[in-house]
Formats: structure tokens, C-alpha cells, sequence
């Protein structure tokens, strides 16, 4: 038996994505190019940026980040 998965999912950039495991929120602007915005629970600290995030541990994110500047 053999099994192929054609995946033809097109993601335009800039977007959130959501990391599968993790829970972080990364904000690409382009494939595995981005900066994330909210940690989750994730190693990673907002501003933790990447040119090699795994684009299959991420699915898209359809709710809103709130950024702003702390004191």
C-alpha cells in the first residue's frame, strides 16, 4: 500500500500561524520567516526571531494579537 498526501494549501504572507505543539503565535512574512508574537508555551520569547521555523509544525491562526508597547 502506498500513501501520498497532496497538500495544496497556499499561505500569503505576511500571516499568524500557530505552532501545532507549542502553542506560539509567529508572525510570518515569508515561508519559514518570522518573528514570534506571543510565546505560548513555547521556549521561545516574544521578539524570538527565525529563518527556519518548520512551516509543518504550524497551522494557521484565525484570532487576534493585540501588540503594543510596555513600560
Amino acid at each position: 500500500m502506498q500513501s501520498i498526501i497532496n497538500d495544496n494549501t497556499i499561505t500569503t504572507f505576511p500571516c499568524l500561524m500557530k505552532g501545532t505543539e507549542s502553542n506560539c503565535i509567529v508572525l510570518f512574512i515569508g515561508p519559514r520567516k518570522g518573528t514570534v508574537v506571543h510565546s505560548g508555551n513555547s521556549q521561545w520569547s516574544e521578539g524570538h526571531n527565525s529563518a527556519e521555523w518548520i512551516m509543518e509544525y504550524f497551522e494557521p491562526f484565525h484570532g487576534t494579537i493585540t501588540l503594543s508597547n510596555s513600560n
